[in-house]
């Protein structure tokens, strides 16, 4: 099996999207990581 690796900003314009799309591979039997940005301004 493969792991699927994603990385975005904190912003609903990145986050959200990365959200939806670790939901969606899950789904499907990829196990994800999700990576976001530590920055005060995310």
């Amino acid at each position: 099996m493969r792991n699927v690796v994603i990385a975005c900003g904190g912003t609903g314009g990145h986050l959200t999207p990365g959200i939806a799309l670790a939901q969606s591979l899950e789904e499907k039997g990829y196990p994800c990581w999700m990576f976001i940005s530590n920055k005060m301004v995310d």
